[in-house]
């Protein structure tokens, strides 16, 4: 990022100073908007997780020119864990002295007390310069990159499905030939059963993953329909296997998949997977956050989300 032209009067932060529509069609505007700064996410963990949430504007002189949602920790009722999860994030117009500017002011906000200790993850690129810029900020790096795989949904069917790794590509072939059946779901029951069979999973394989309950209450309190998409295969009355999406401007997340192990035998979590690929992009989706790749905890699901043919996009890290 390039330095000092914006001087700090022209860029300010606003703190809690506009509601969920506005803050939803600035938010739309944003290619490959990431799920933890959408507001609709922030509620679901306000009330899944009891965390307060505080959201910032970014203004440039008049101009909205970025967002930050923030999830504040409190423990024995005085300590303070401020939280910025992949934030801010930037209107496409903005310059990067006003992107410079903003995060000066984002750490000023939330910076380190006696009784408060945030944690960054900002929406930077893990390059030289990036890390140069943060530590010039006063912080220094506690977690290395975050990885994650951005898979383009404004391409042709065609062209989806020859950017899939060939074993996946394979893995998915098998599993169209297998007979099984693809049903997708904007709420209700299918919604219910998708958590329940993703939070069983997870217990029994001990993996980390994102919470059941903060889908349940995204669940609760997503407007658009497009927004939640849960996808269910199954082979007669057994259900194999099982994805949900989470829809936030022109992106969408791959929130969270199960398996059984009848479906692994027939690779019913490939055929949900692509299959969800289509109905986000048929919905009108840009992009589709694989949301995170643990290649050292996780290397199967690592594998299988790079399998997808999407770009490896690599974030700074998390920062104190």
């Amino acid at each position: 990022m390039s330095g000092g032209a914006v001087h700090p009067a022209s860029v300010r932060l606003e703190l809690d100073a506009i509601g969920q529509a506005a803050w939803e069609r600035l938010f739309d505007a944003i290619p490959d908007s990431v799920l933890e700064q959408s507001w609709t996410y922030g509620e679901a963990v306000r009330l899944a997780a009891g965390r307060s949430v505080t959201r910032g504007l970014i203004m440039s002189g008049e101009a909205p020119v970025g967002l930050v949602q923030v999830f504040i920790h409190k423990f024995f009722g005085c300590i303070a864990i401020p939280e910025i999860l992949r934030g801010p994030v930037f209107l496409p117009e903005t310059s990067e002295d006003e992107k410079q500017a903003a995060l000066s002011l984002v750490r000023q906000q939330w910076r380190r007390g006696f009784v408060r200790f945030p944690r960054w993850m900002p929406e930077l690129p893990d390059t030289p310069e990036a890390h140069s810029l943060l530590r010039q900020l006063g912080v220094r790096q506690v977690v290395t990159g975050y990885p994650t795989v951005l898979v383009d949904l404004t391409a042709s069917t065609v062209q989806m499905r020859a950017g899939l790794d060939g074993k996946w590509r394979n893995a998915l072939s098998q599993a169209e030939k297998s007979g099984l059946k693809v049903k997708f779901a904007r709420g209700g029951k299918a919604v219910e059963k998708a958590v329940r069979h993703y939070d069983a999973m997870r217990r029994k394989r001990r993996f980390s993953g994102p919470s059941g309950a903060t889908a349940t209450a995204f669940h609760q309190l997503v407007r658009r329909q497009r927004d939640l998409l849960a996808v269910t295969v199954s082979r007669g009355s057994d259900v194999l296997s099982g994805a949900l999406f989470l829809g936030h401007g022109q992106t969408a997340t791959y929130y969270m998949g199960w398996t059984a192990k009848a479906g692994r035998a027939v690779n019913s979590q490939n055929l949900a997977l692509w299959r969800g690929m289509l109905k986000l992009s048929e919905d009108g989706f840009t992009s589709l956050d694989m949301g995170g790749v643990d290649t050292w905890r996780e290397p199967g699901i690592a594998r299988f989300k790079i399998g997808t043919g999407g770009r490896v996009h690599m974030t700074a890290g998390t920062w104190m």
